[in-house]
């Protein structure tokens, strides 16, 4: 399943079965776009490589969507410190760092 929730909770989603692929997420896209149209969607993607597939891009490029759809990736996280580091900065610290 995708799923975007607005501002308003407003709930968009498509159940798919098998991969998440191009073709799945440039559909929940237009989708998206379809049932919104009166307004920009900011859509906060995590850094799932579909996301980042030429074809998605190529989609986004040829329908012109940059004034009505901009897609926002997430930082990407790091490897967490093994436990041992995480309790020697948060000691060094004063407990601010690294949360559990």
């Amino acid at each position: 399943m995708i799923s975007a929730i607005a501002n308003g909770g407003q709930m968009n989603f498509r159940v798919f079965e098998g991969r998440f692929t191009a073709d799945v997420f440039i559909d929940f896209l237009t989708r998206l776009i379809k049932t919104h149209p009166e307004r920009k969607i900011y859509l906060v993607v995590d850094n799932h490589s579909t996301h980042h597939t030429k074809k998605v891009k190529a989609w986004l490029a040829r329908h012109g969507r940059a004034e009505r759809l901009e897609l926002v990736f997430l930082q990407p996280t790091g490897p967490r410190p093994p436990p041992r580091a995480r309790d020697a900065a948060r000691a060094a610290h004063g407990g601010s760092c690294c949360p559990r």
